[in-house]
């Protein structure tokens, strides 16, 4: 069984790390580990890394690891291409571990109520996909990142702050997939600066965002020219009489699919009708799901083409 086994998800005790030291032939590809954000946590998983140097995915949604720890994985497992963890607040927020993983191909880092982060000076080759979860981005830092990622194609922030981003090179990237959830600290300005240098999105998916306006809903679609699915939930500032159906009567050539959440209010009913009426000629479908019990559950919205 030690020659065949690759994946593997437990909880890692001492005496199971010390039995793993005699399994001379074992060599895991993928580990996840389950734990309780103990500190000990980190140093299994730092140890875990010692023993499987052959490691290329390392999970650990529930550790909470020092950026010397990261650096110290980071130098045993030389292939590791996917990471998922928490983050301890780090000296100046430079996560130095970054470059001890050159071949990182997917990132999942998460911090503690916004935690300032500056990837400035950072490169990133091979990473194509970057999922961030309660950090603060200092004034450069997610240009910065950006920039030293140029095969980046999917970006999520969820519950970040970019109120101090600021994007100073007009630099393009290659991002196709955009998440921006839970952004009550994601000023419009930042949104349209972010946009605006990622032209190759495809896919687009605004959630919670409170600051988001008629006018920037209808400027961000209008920068997205390639722009083929859209997702829109409790984005209340974006109505429905306004921005909503600015986007879907004039239906953008590249667009395939819209899906709104909301309520089901006259206001909604209308523009469906309306939808309908004008589109169904040019291939545009509609279908609605109510996704609760009761008249005033919220609804999902589909328009597709």
């Amino acid at each position: 069984m030690q020659g065949t086994l690759q994946h593997l998800g437990f909880y890692p005790t001492a005496k199971l790390l010390q039995a793993m030291t005699s399994m001379d032939l074992l060599r895991l590809s993928s580990v996840t580990l389950f734990t309780h954000m103990q500190d000990h946590d980190q140093h299994d998983a730092a140890r875990l890394c010692r023993i499987q140097p052959s490691l290329e995915r390392l999970v650990i949604p529930g550790v909470v690891a020092q950026d010397s720890i990261l650096c110290e994985i980071g130098r045993n497992l030389r292939g590791l291409k996917v990471l998922d963890t928490y983050i301890e607040e780090v000296e100046a927020g430079r996560p130095t571990f970054l470059a001890t993983m050159p071949n990182l191909e997917l990132l999942t880092l998460r911090g503690y109520v916004k935690q300032p982060i500056d990837f400035t000076g950072f490169t990133n080759p091979n990473l194509r996909q970057a999922r961030f979860w309660y950090l603060s981005f200092e004034q450069a830092s997610l240009p910065s990142f950006l920039n030293g990622s140029p095969n980046l194609q999917l970006l999520s922030l969820s519950d970040c702050d970019l109120t101090e981003t600021r994007f100073i090179q007009p630099r393009i990237n290659l991002l196709q997939t955009l998440e921006l959830l839970d952004g009550d600290q994601i000023p419009n300005k930042s949104l349209l600066q972010l946009i605006t240098r990622s032209p190759h999105l495809k896919t687009l998916t605004l959630n919670r965002l409170p600051n988001l306006d008629d006018a920037t809903f209808r400027a961000v679609y209008r920068a997205l020219p390639r722009l083929t699915q859209l997702m829109l939930e409790a984005c209340d500032g974006v109505t429905v009489t306004g921005g909503l159906r600015h986007l879907l009567i004039r239906w953008p050539s590249a667009l395939e699919r819209v899906e709104v959440r909301s309520g089901e209010d006259e206001a909604v009913r209308k523009l469906v009708r309306e939808v309908r009426e004008r589109l169904e000629g040019f291939g545009v479908r509609y279908e609605g799901r109510r996704l609760g019990e009761g008249k005033k559950s919220d609804m999902r919205h589909q328009f597709s083409r």
